[in-house]
C-alpha cells in the first residue's frame, strides 16, 4: 500500500532500551546466569496504589483487575535479596551512570545537575517490588539524519525487568536473573516523519550505543519501542520491536490501522450511532442445544455463554482493522488481556463454530437486534466472561472516538495487539532508599568521548583493509587490540591482523567445530609475535590458533619456517609416496603434512620444479 506520510501527518518517536554489561544497577550480582535450576521460588500478588497526587495509574489498575499471582525463580549466582525486594537497594552503579553521561555528551544532550532515582509503578509481575527504578540523566540533544535532525527528549538509566518463563492461566512465572540489569533508555521527540527515517535513527542510536564498548550484545539485549500518531488519530506505543528489519513495516501497519479506525468512527457518525449503556445477557440456554464442541466444552466446565448487543456494528466487526486482523480481533485482544479468556465470537463470523442460523435467530431475538446490529459472545466462567465483555464494551465505546491511546505488542509479522492502557504521570514517585547523585563538572571532564564505530570503519579502511572487513572489525570488540597489534608488529600486514582477529575465529568455530572462545587476546598476540619475528609463516598462524581452540598449547618450534632445502626434501618424500598423483593433489598433501611451515606459493613452485 502506497502511503503519503507527509499528507498523513505522521509523527514518530523512538525509545531505545539497551542493556549494559557489568554488575546489576543496584547490587553486585552478575546478570549472566539464568536460574535454570532455581534454588528459591517466591510467590506474590500485586495491587495498584495511588501516587503522590492521589491518583491510581490506569495501566497499573488494569493489571490489578486481572487478579493474577506471580512466581519468581531465583538463584544466588544471579540474584540476591535486593531483587526479591527484601533488602534496600545499594547505591546506583557509577559505571552505568558514567556510560549514561557519556551517551549524553555524544548526543549533545544536557546532563541534569542531580540524578534522582524514581519509582515507576509496574504491577504486571515483571518487578517483585511493584515498581521499576528509573532516573533521568539528561534532556535535549539531537541526532542527524539525511531527512533532518531528530530531537532527543530524554536519556534515562533504569533497571531491566524480570524475564518471563511461563504464562499459565492466572499465574505468571518469572526468572530474576535479568531483573536489575542496567538499561539505557534514549527517547526521541516525535520528529520522525517516515518509516525510512525511523530506521535510520534506530540504526544511528544503536551504533552510538555500541561505540561506548560498554553495552551487552546478542538477542534480547536491545529493543525499540515506537510511538506513532497520524492526523486525526492518537499516540500509540508499540513495544518490543527487537528486529530492526520490521521497524518500517510496523509503522506502515499502524498507520493503516489508525486510518481504518478513523474510518469506523466516520461510519458510526454517518449512521447516527451513539454509545449507550450496553446490557450483558445470558444466552447459555440457547447454545446448550448446539453441537459446537467449543460451546459444549465451555458449558460442561461450569461455564456460561454471555452476549452483548452492539448497536450499528453489523459489518464493522468483520471489517479489516490492520492487514489480516479484523476489528473483532481488536475486541478479542481486550477480552483476552483483561480477563484471560480464550477469545470472543462475534456475529460477523456466524454461522460458524457449530452455531447455526437457528441459534443466531434466537440470540438476535433475545438481544433485540435489528438488521444493523451486531453482537459479541464470550464462553467461560461467569466472572471471567463478564469481565471480558466489560472490556469489550470499553473498547466499543472507544471506537466512537476513533483511535484509543494505548500500548500494543509487536509481533514478527509486523502485526500488533493490545497490551495495556497508556500509562500516565500518576505512576511516578521518588525512590527514598537511594540518595540523589550529583553530576559534577569533574565527572563530566573525566569522560572521554569514544571514536564512533562508523569513524573506526573509515579509519581502518584507509589503511588498506577491505571495507567489509573494516566494518566487521569496527563492530567487534577487537578494534583497540588491532591498533595495538599493528603498532607492535610492523612486519605483519594490517589486513592479515584484521583477518586473524575477526575471520579466523569464525571459521574455526563454524567449519572446524572447535571452541573459538579459548582463543584469547594474549594467545593471538603471542602467535603474531612469532610471525613478526620470522619464526613462523603466515599459514602457521591459523594452524596454531586451531591448536589453541582445541585446548592445546602450540609450540613455535613445531611450526618453524622450513628452509628451501628442507622444503625440497619434504616435497621429494611426498612425491615418492604418491608417484601417480597430479601436481595439484601433491601440493595439498605437502601442505597438509607441513601444517603452515611453508608458504603455499613456495610449495607450489617447488612441486612444479619436479615436473619440469
Amino acid at each position: 500500500m502506497d502511503i503519503d506520510y507527509a499528507n498523513l501527518g505522521l509523527r514518530v518517536g523512538i525509545e531505545v532500551h539497551q542493556q549494559l554489561s557489568g554488575r546489576k544497577l543496584f547490587c553486585n550480582c552478575s546478570p549472566d546466569n539464568d536460574a535454570k535450576d532455581p534454588a528459591h521460588r517466591t510467590v506474590r500478588q500485586m495491587r495498584a496504589s495511588a501516587g503522590e497526587e492521589g491518583l491510581v495509574d490506569a495501566a497499573a489498575e488494569h493489571e490489578t483487575k486481572k487478579g493474577k499471582y506471580y512466581v519468581y525463580n531465583s538463584s544466588p549466582e544471579s540474584s540476591c535479596l535486593v531483587e526479591l525486594d527484601e533488602e534496600p537497594p545499594n547505591q546506583l552503579s557509577m559505571d552505568a551512570l558514567k556510560t549514561a553521561v557519556l551517551l549524553a555528551l555524544m548526543l549533545k544532550s544536557y546532563p541534569v545537575e542531580l540524578v534522582q532515582v524514581m519509582r515507576k509503578t509496574v504491577v504486571d509481575g515483571s518487578n517483585t517490588s511493584g515498581f521499576q527504578r528509573t532516573a533521568l540523566v539528561a534532556t535535549g540533544g539531537r541526532i542527524g539524519t539525511p531527512q533532518g535532525n531528530v530531537g532527543i527528549s530524554v536519556l534515562c538509566i533504569e533497571e531491566d525487568a524480570a524475564r518471563i518463563v511461563e504464562r499459565k492461566g492466572e499465574c505468571d512465572t518469572y526468572d530474576l536473573s535479568r531483573l536489575g540489569v542496567p538499561l539505557i533508555e534514549i527517547g526521541t521527540e516525535p520528529d520522525i516523519k517516515s518509516p525510512e527515517q525511523a530506521l535510520e535513527v534506530a540504526k544511528r542510536l544503536g551504533m552510538m550505543l555500541r561505540s561506548t564498548r560498554t553495552v551487552k550484545r546478542g538477542i534480547g539485549t536491545i529493543r525499540q519501542d515506537i510511538n506513532i500518531s497520524i492526523r486525526g488519530g492518537s499516540r500509540v506505543e508499540i513495544k518490543g520491536a527487537q528486529d530492526l528489519h520490521i521497524l518500517q513495516k510496523l509503522i506502515e501497519t499502524e498507520c493503516i490501522r489508525q486510518l481504518r479506525l478513523i474510518n469506523i468512527k466516520k461510519m458510526l457518525e454517518s449512521g447516527n450511532i451513539k454509545p449507550k449503556a450496553y446490557d450483558i445477557k445470558d444466552i447459555t440456554a440457547i447454545l446448550k442445544t448446539s453441537n459446537s464442541r467449543l460451546v459444549s466444552k465451555a458449558i460442561s466446565d461450569r461455564g456460561v455463554a454471555l452476549a452483548v448487543k452492539l448497536e450499528g456494528f453489523k459489518g464493522i466487526l468483520g471489517s479489516e482493522a490492520q492487514p489480516n486482523r479484523r476489528f473483532g480481533s481488536e475486541l478479542a485482544d481486550y477480552a483476552r488481556v483483561s480477563a484471560n479468556v480464550g477469545g470472543i465470537i462475534h456475529s460477523d463470523e456466524l454461522p460458524g463454530y457449530g452455531i447455526t442460523d437457528e441459534h443466531i435467530n434466537k440470540i438476535i431475538k433475545l438481544l433485540s437486534c435489528n438488521e444493523r446490529d451486531g453482537f459479541v459472545i464470550v464462553l467461560d466462567a461467569r466472572h471471567k466472561a463478564e469481565r471480558a465483555l466489560r472490556a469489550v464494551i470499553g473498547r466499543v465505546k472507544a471506537a466512537f472516538l476513533g483511535v484509543p491511546e494505548e500500548v500494543r505488542r509487536a509481533y514478527p509479522d509486523s502485526s500488533t495487539s493490545f497490551l495495556r492502557p497508556m500509562p500516565g504521570a500518576a505512576r511516578m514517585y521518588p525512590e527514598t532508599d537511594i540518595p540523589p547523585i550529583p553530576i559534577t563538572a569533574d565527572l563530566i571532564s573525566s569522560i572521554k568521548l569514544p571514536e564512533l564505530i562508523s569513524e573506526t570503519a573509515d579509519r581502518l579502511a584507509s589503511v588498506g583493509i577491505s571495507r567489509d572487513l573494516a566494518e566487521q572489525l569496527s563492530r567487534s570488540n577487537k578494534a583497540e587490540l588491532f591498533d595495538d597489534l599493528c603498532a607492535e608488529y610492523r612486519n605483519v600486514d594490517p589486513g592479515f591482523i584484521a583477518s586473524t582477529l575477526v575471520l579466523a575465529p569464525k571459521e574455526i568455530k563454524t567449519r572446524l567445530k572447535l571452541d573459538s572462545s579459548l582463543i584469547t587476546d594474549e594467545a593471538v598476540d603471542k602467535i603474531l609475535g612469532y610471525l613478526d619475528s620470522g619464526i613462523i609463516g603466515k599459514d602457521a598462524v591459523f594452524e596454531m590458533l586451531c591448536e589453541v581452540a582445541s585446548g592445546k598449547k602450540p609450540r613455535p618450534e613445531d611450526y618453524r619456517v622450513l628452509s628451501d632445502e628442507e622444503l625440497r626434501e619434504a616435497v621429494k618424500d611426498v612425491i615418492s609416496q604418491n608417484k601417480d598423483a597430479p601436481p595439484k593433489a601433491l601440493i595439498g598433501k605437502v601442505m597438509s603434512r607441513l601444517r603452515g611451515r611453508a608458504d603455499g606459493k613456495r610449495i607450489a613452485l617447488i612441486v612444479k620444479e619436479n615436473f619440469e
